[in-house]
């Protein structure tokens, strides 16, 4: 029984599985490693996550000239925080980067309560003055942007610690940061812009060639060619055609043919449909391959 490789309809975290974004993933490490900030944005399921994801992980970071015992790279996901008070969230990042520097066997306190931004900065200084370097990963930030209880001091807090110390923030949002907070601030002028853009043919080629591989599969050239067109460039879209072009040859225990295709495309809608990315681009998506 083959195992289907395609099967990913969230975020990838295992990097065997995590195909193209090679000069986004330089480029986001060389400008952290400069002390730059990046907000990557994107269309929901283009790949996001699967990025910051992929950036943090040791050995991806030693590739690119980081030491993984002296950079902590810390992850949130801002989906559950958008009703957090201001103490609270400067609570919950020292938690976080108190948790990841003891898996580095470094100690920092970790309050059990709110706290004010000098001491949340107090604690952080014990970090730095380790020679330890700070990148938060700010997955969804247009969620916690839109928390009104935040406000401006909020935003100049974040600016002046990366103004002081060495550390970056990289952010994932559908959109500019600077859009939806509704918030004018100086916060928004460290950060360099990273657009996620669709595959190109050859990039939308190797995800399912190299996740057929794996399976020790094949399609024939026509059906890759009929998944291309249902996947559009669009990791998630090349995801789900791939997965239910292998269902489908299995299930007919023979090569897929042109008449199959019909079959696949009604499928591959409904999938789609059913759990759809509600933007622009996946509409212009649906009208063009259905």
């Amino acid at each position: 029984m083959i195992e289907n490789p395609f099967f990913h309809r969230g975020p990838i975290r295992d990097p065997a599985y995590f195909y193209n974004r090679k000069r986004e993933v330089k480029w986001t490490l060389e400008m952290l490693g400069k002390g730059q900030c990046v907000s990557i944005t994107g269309p929901r399921k283009i790949g996001k996550t699967s990025l910051l994801f992929y950036v943090s992980r040791p050995e991806v970071m030693q590739q690119h000239g980081f030491d993984p015992a002296r950079h902590l790279f810390v992850y949130f996901n801002c989906e559950g925080l958008g009703s957090l008070k201001l103490e609270e969230f400067y609570a919950l990042i020292l938690e976080q980067v108190a948790d990841r520097a003891s898996q580095q066997g470094y100690h920092l306190a970790s309050p059990e309560r709110p706290i004010s931004y000098l001491e949340f900065e107090r604690v952080l200084r014990k970090a730095f003055d380790q020679e330890l370097k700070l990148a938060l990963l700010l997955d969804e930030f247009e969620l916690l942007g839109q928390n009104r209880g935040l406000g401006t001091e909020f935003l100049s807090g974040l600016r002046a610690l990366a103004t002081k110390f060495d550390s970056a923030y990289l952010t994932a949002s559908q959109r500019q940061i600077a859009a939806f907070t509704g918030h004018h601030s100086p916060f928004f002028n460290i950060f360099r812009p990273l657009k996620l853009g669709l595959f190109d043919e050859l990039e939308s080629r190797e995800l399912i060639e190299e996740s057929l591989t794996k399976a020790r599969a094949i399609f024939p050239p026509e059906a890759v060619n009929g998944i291309l067109e249902l996947g559009g460039g669009h990791p998630f879209f090349l995801q789900v055609a791939g997965y239910w072009a292998l269902e489908l040859q299995t299930t007919k225990g023979a090569p897929l043919e042109s008449k199959d295709f019909h079959i696949l495309a009604q499928t591959v809608r409904g999938q789609v449909e059913s759990q759809y990315l509600l933007n622009i681009s996946g509409q212009c998506w649906i009208q063009r391959n259905f």
